[in-house]
C-alpha cells in the first residue's frame, strides 16, 4: 500500500518566537488522501491479524461522519478485502462519508443508538454476527468468518501501530502533543517516548473519567504523560465560533488544514498553552497533526 513517510513541517508562531520555544507538526494528514493520520496506524496491525485469522470478513463500527470508517473502507478497496461498516444511529440521509464507504464497496448496517452503545457487549456482539449472516450471505456463512475491529481500532493492535509514530519524531523534542478521542493513539506514543520527553493529550470529549481509565488500558503510560480537559468546546464534534475561526485562520496562514473536531483543539489547546508560559524556554515541541480531512470529490483511483 502506498502510505507515505510523513514530514514534519516547522512552523514560526510570533507567539512560540516569545516564549523562546520551537514549534513542529508531524504532516500524518499527508502520508495518503483517505488512509491518513492515526487512522492507518491503528488500522496497520488489525489488518495483519485479519490476514492471518483466516477469516473471510471485517466488521467494525462508526459514526456517520467517521473518519475510521472512511480508512477502513479504503483498505477494504485496495486490499480487497470484506468490510462491514455498522453505523450509529438511524439517520438516513446520506453524507459525503457514507456515499465514498459505498463507493468503496463497504456493506452498511445501521444501528439504534441505544443498540450501538451495546458493541462492546459479548451477547449482543454474537447477536449482531449472526444478523451480518442474514443480511450478508454473499461474504460470510457463519458468525466466526468475522473479524471484529473495535470503533476507531482501538485495541492492542492499534495501540501497537500508534508506538510507530515515534519513529518519525526527532528524538531531541521534549513535547509531544496529539489529540485524544479512544486514547490509543496517546497510549502508543507514550509507550515509545524517551525519558526526557513529555506526552500530552487535548481530549475532545467533554468528562474527565473516561479517557485516563482508556489510556491506561491499552498501554502503560509513563509519568510524563499528562491529559488536558479544558478544550473540548462542548464535547465531540462541538465547536463554537472562536474554534471555527482559529481553524481557518491558522489553516489560512500556516497552509496547515485543521477541522474542529479533533486537530483544531489540539492547535489551539498549544497556541493558548504557548501564551500562558506553560512551557520551559527551550522547549521543542511537536504536534501530530492526525489527519480527518478529505477530498470526497477526488476520483477512487487507488
Amino acid at each position: 500500500m502506498d502510505i507515505l513517510k510523513a514530514p514534519l513541517q516547522k512552523i514560526q508562531t510570533e507567539i512560540g518566537l516569545k516564549a523562546g520555544v520551537e514549534l513542529s507538526v508531524l504532516r500524518e494528514d499527508l502520508s495518503h488522501p483517505f488512509l491518513s493520520g492515526n487512522k492507518w496506524r491503528k488500522l496497520k496491525y488489525n489488518l495483519l491479524d485479519f490476514k492471518n485469522s483466516g477469516k473471510k470478513a471485517i466488521l467494525t463500527f462508526g459514526g456517520k461522519f467517521s473518519n475510521h470508517l472512511v480508512a477502513c473502507a479504503a483498505a477494504g478497496k485496495i486490499l480487497n478485502i470484506p468490510m462491514i461498516g455498522i453505523l450509529r444511529g438511524d439517520e438516513t440521509v446520506i453524507n459525503p462519508q457514507q456515499t465514498f464507504l459505498k463507493q468503496c464497496g463497504m456493506h452498511l448496517l445501521s444501528l439504534s443508538r441505544e443498540e450501538y452503545r451495546l458493541r462492546e457487549n459479548a451477547e449482543f456482539l454474537s447477536e449482531l454476527s449472526e444478523r451480518c449472516v442474514r443480511e450478508f450471505p454473499e461474504l460470510i456463512s457463519f458468525p466466526d468468518e468475522l473479524f471484529m475491529i473495535p470503533e476507531g481500532g482501538s485495541n492492542a493492535a492499534g495501540v501497537r501501530g500508534c508506538v510507530e509514530i515515534m519513529q518519525d519524531i526527532p528524538i531531541d523534542s521534549t513535547h509531544i502533543m496529539v489529540a485524544c478521542g479512544t486514547g490509543s493513539t496517546l497510549a502508543g506514543i507514550s509507550i515509545a517516548s524517551h525519558e526526557k520527553q513529555n506526552t500530552i493529550g487535548v481530549s475532545v470529549l467533554k468528562g474527565e473519567n473516561f479517557l485516563p481509565e482508556s489510556v491506561v488500558r491499552q498501554g502503560e503510560p509513563k509519568e510524563r504523560t499528562k491529559i488536558l480537559f479544558d478544550y473540548h468546546f462542548g464535547g465531540y464534534a462541538k465547536s463554537t465560533e472562536t474554534l471555527n475561526l482559529f481553524c481557518k485562520n491558522f489553516s489560512n496562514h500556516y497552509c496547515i488544514p485543521l477541522e474542529p473536531v479533533y486537530t483544531g483543539k489540539l492547535f489551539f489547546a498549544c497556541i493558548d498553552l504557548l501564551s500562558n508560559n506553560y512551557f520551559p524556554k527551550g522547549s521543542k515541541i511537536v504536534l501530530i497533526h492526525t489527519g480527518g480531512i478529505f477530498d470526497f470529490k477526488k476520483p477512487l483511483d487507488f
